[in-house]
């Protein structure tokens, strides 16, 4: 910055002065003035970072697993949150939401789980005696819930009232359903000022079977696959079935 000498002239009190720049010095001088104020505007403006809201810096996405085993027959589904900021948060877990499964085939029949912090399996940074959740940049907290089909949001027993079954000729006494789509909706809370992340939803084929039965030497039924697209499917035109028996969920 270049500043020009003033020109000073004494007054008849020794003790006062008072000082002027010449007409083209402060032309120049106002010149730079409004210069320097231009940047510093400019500079604010243009190196200040963007303002992000907490409700929209937790991201949620969905997965889901049918389990048949001796000791289980469910559907698990996953509410992954991963906090996507660039800031810790900690504080008392507010967890509210739902895990919704609605039928394609009937829309009317649904299943509606609410979600609280009892749904958490996997949140490392979550002390379930202080109740407070640490999530650290790119950390995650799981969230899950089981459904083992013995009742949708209308009562009913699914695994009666709206599987649709035919026999397995390798296997006495083990049926299996045909293969049901479900969409799969979700949403959470983790903290009461993050407000609620939504999922995308997921479509879920099911390979439901009402009866786990021991493979091999013990057993003698052959084992089956539960994934999409499941194996060991008689043609829809088979013989259809009642199941006698159904594996507990849990």
């Amino acid at each position: 910055m270049i500043w020009l000498p003033p020109r000073f002239t004494r007054f008849t009190q020794p003790v006062l002065f008072r000082y002027t720049l010449p007409a083209q010095g402060r032309t120049l001088f106002l010149s730079l003035a409004l210069v320097v104020s231009t940047l510093s505007f400019s500079t604010c403006e243009e190196f200040l970072p963007a303002y992000r809201e907490p409700e929209t810096v937790l991201e949620a996405t969905l997965s889901a697993q049918y389990i048949l085993e001796i000791s289980d027959n469910s559907l698990k589904v996953y509410l992954t949150a991963r906090n996507v900021f660039d800031e810790t948060f900690q504080a008392r877990a507010d967890v509210k939401g739902t895990i919704e499964l609605v039928s394609m085939r009937d829309s009317t029949v649904r299943k509606t789980f609410p979600l609280s912090a009892a749904n958490f399996i996997e949140a490392p940074g979550y002390n379930r005696n202080t109740g407070i959740l640490t999530l650290n940049p790119n950390q995650t907290a799981r969230l899950g819930i089981s459904w083992n089909f013995v009742t949708d949001d209308a009562g009913r027993d699914i695994r009666r009232e709206f599987f649709k079954y035919i026999e397995d000729p390798t296997c006495e006494g083990r049926c299996f359903a045909l293969t049901e789509d479900w969409v799969i909706r979700g949403r959470v809370q983790l903290f009461e000022k993050t407000g609620t992340s939504i999922a995308d939803s997921v479509q879920y084929a099911l390979c439901f079977v009402n009866m786990y039965f021991r493979s091999g030497p013990e057993g003698g039924c052959v084992s089956v696959d539960t994934n999409a697209p499941c194996n060991l499917r008689p043609p829809v035109l088979g013989n259809s079935c009642t199941p006698q028996q159904f594996q507990e969920g849990r």
